[in-house]
């Protein structure tokens, strides 16, 4: 199983990770799409195949997301690497006790890399690294990492959490082939030349770089056609583009555009078939390719996913069909 490494904290996880966001979580179909055991059996196979990496948040399903997770790794016993979040709220002085609380949720007494959810007030950065800090010094977690953060927002967590002498391990934004703002905002930049790991979340654009949605029998929901346009809007100031909120809200994303997207999806169709791979294996493939940062988080509710994920480490892209699918990637989004 291929390694990466979480920048310089000296923790090293699979180069696929997996994330959870959806466990527990009604809204997403638990409890109606898939159960309790779907995803304990996507668990087990992924453990299975050396993939023992888990992302996971406080906030997801309310505290779901993690109480499975733990109850997952306690029912199976084998060792697992588990990252997890919490969303600033106000007061640094309460990380340590919200990272207590999610310890007891996981079952566990030490995570190996704690996250900041969001960017917190602009004023507060500096507070909450010194806060994260003890994190790592109280050893109740291996690492800090934060997430969407632009470059401006990580530089300055970087070197707050120098003067302890702990590294910045990542920054978790938004990337997948459609979204490719991490590689033009400096982000990506600043992740290689400070040696932070880029965990990218959504990379299968919650679920549209699966394929599924190109014919007519299956159609985005709501709440997906609604998370594409929240992140248009740019609330982290990550893009690097600056334009005017009417037409962020006005203008259809590209997501959205399945006109569009069927250019994309023919070519990574091609791909796969001399691959004798899937389109998401190909929407993987891309981005461990873009760079050796790059950890993705790919979600899994069941078995079926996880064998899809399990399956991208079988093969690599290769130059040419990598500069394919950003070739493609650019014209479409003109």
């Amino acid at each position: 199983m291929e390694k990466r490494k979480l920048g310089k904290s000296g923790v090293e996880v699979p180069a696929l990770g997996i994330g959870t966001a959806a466990w527990g979580f009604p809204m997403m179909g638990y409890g109606r799409t898939y159960t309790k055991e779907d995803l304990y059996a996507a668990y087990w196979d992924c453990l299975n195949n050396g993939l023992n990496f888990f992302d996971t948040a406080e906030s997801y399903a309310g505290g779901d997301s993690e109480r499975l997770l733990g109850e997952f790794h306690m029912r199976d016993g084998r060792n697992i690497m588990i990252a997890t979040k919490y969303k600033a709220a106000g007061d640094p002085k309460e990380v340590l006790p919200k990272l207590k609380a999610s310890l007891e949720r996981l079952k566990v007494s030490r995570i190996d890399l704690y996250q900041l959810h969001y960017p917190p007030q602009h004023d507060k950065i500096e507070k909450y690294m010194d806060a994260m800090a003890e994190a790592v010094k109280s050893g109740l977690a291996r690492a800090v990492g934060v997430s969407n953060f632009n470059a401006e927002r990580m530089k300055r967590a970087i070197d707050r959490l120098a003067r302890h002498g702990i590294p910045l391990a990542s920054n978790q934004v938004f990337l997948n082939l459609i979204e490719r703002r991490a590689e033009y905002n400096g982000v990506l930049d600043l992740c290689k030349s400070e040696d932070v790991a880029l965990i990218a979340f959504s990379p299968m654009a919650q679920g549209l770089l699966t394929g599924k949605f190109r014919g007519k029998t299956e159609k985005l929901s709501f709440s997906q056609r609604a998370y594409f346009r929240l992140q248009q809007l740019d609330m982290f100031r990550e893009s690097p583009v600056k334009k005017s909120l009417v037409s962020k809200l006005v203008k259809t994303p590209l997501a959205l555009k399945s006109s569009k997207l069927e250019l994309l999806f023919r070519v990574m169709e091609d791909i796969a078939k001399k691959h004798n791979a899937t389109i998401p294996q190909v929407a993987l493939n891309w981005l461990l390719k873009t760079e050796t940062h790059v950890i993705p988080i790919p979600g899994v509710k069941h078995e079926r996913q996880s064998r899809d994920i399990i399956g991208t480490l079988d093969f690599t892209l290769s130059d040419e069909e990598y500069r394919q699918l950003c070739d493609v990637r650019e014209r479409i989004g003109k």
